[in-house]
C-alpha cells in the first residue's frame, strides 16, 4: 500500500484542533481564557458552558461559541496590543486563530497578518517539535 503523505507548505492552512487539548489532558477553556485581553477578562468566567451565537460582521455567518471566544472576536482582537511583537510566536498564532474564529490560515497569511517573520519561519515553527496550543495543519 502506498501512502500519499504531503509535507505542509507555506500555503497549507493550519487551525486549532480542539481535540488536541483533550488528548493531552489540557483544558481548552483555560487556554482560551488566558488569551482574553486584560481589559475584558472580568467580563467572562474562566470556565463554563456558556454557549451563545456570534454573528461574523464581515460574512453575516452565525456561529455557536462561548463567552471567552466571543469577547476575543468582538473586542480583544481590536486592541492595539492584543497581538504584539513581544509575545511568543506560538501565542501570537493561537490568538490570531482565535480572533478569526479558528478560520484555517496558512503561514503565508499569518505572516502578513502578524506583520512579523516570514512564512518559512512560521512554517518551521508550526511543523518542527511538539504541537503548541493545538495548532496543526488542516487535512
Amino acid at each position: 500500500m502506498k501512502f500519499n503523505i504531503r509535507r505542509p507548505t507555506i500555503d497549507t492552512p493550519f487551525h486549532i484542533d480542539w481535540g488536541w487539548f483533550e488528548r493531552n489532558r489540557l483544558s481548552a477553556e483555560s487556554a482560551v481564557y488566558n488569551q482574553v485581553c486584560e481589559s475584558h477578562r472580568a467580563e467572562v468566567e474562566p470556565a463554563g458552558t456558556d454557549e451563545m451565537d456570534y454573528i461574523d460582521s464581515t460574512t453575516g455567518e452565525v456561529f455557536v461559541t462561548d463567552a471567552r471566544r466571543e469577547v476575543i472576536m468582538a473586542l480583544c482582537q481590536f486592541e492595539d496590543d492584543y497581538i504584539s511583537a513581544e509575545m511568543p510566536l506560538h501565542q501570537a498564532v493561537f490568538r490570531l486563530l482565535l480572533a478569526s474564529n479558528n478560520r484555517p490560515t496558512s503561514p503565508a497569511e499569518m505572516a502578513a497578518q502578524l506583520n512579523r517573520h516570514d512564512p518559512q519561519t512560521l512554517l518551521r515553527l508550526l511543523t518542527s517539535g511538539s504541537v503548541s496550543y493545538g495548532v496543526i495543519p488542516l487535512h
